[in-house]
């Protein structure tokens, strides 16, 4: 069972904000990835050696995964138009 299963079960009538979803876990995963690579810079000099060795890579895949999952919830992201009783005529 996948989670978008799991979601659809859950909250039928909200499935749709499975995507702003995807774009929060992105944002927040670009800014792990800016707060991993802002630590690398700022460890002091006895540590500073092995932080960058471990803190920049981690930067880096953090921050290639937010894209990914900014952009996976952009691209399928598809808005259904309201179908409130305000837009049907009146007789």
């Amino acid at each position: 069972m996948t989670i978008d299963a799991v979601w659809q079960c859950l909250c039928p009538k909200h499935f749709d904000s499975l995507n702003s979803m995807r774009m929060i876990t992105g944002a927040l995963l670009i800014l792990a990835a800016e707060q991993a690579f802002a630590h690398a810079l700022l460890v002091p000099f006895p540590n500073n050696v092995f932080a960058t060795e471990f803190l920049y890579p981690v930067s880096m895949v953090l921050a290639v995964l937010g894209i990914g999952f900014l952009i996976w919830g952009i691209v399928s992201d598809q808005r259904q138009p309201s179908t409130s009783s305000s837009t049907k005529p009146d007789k």
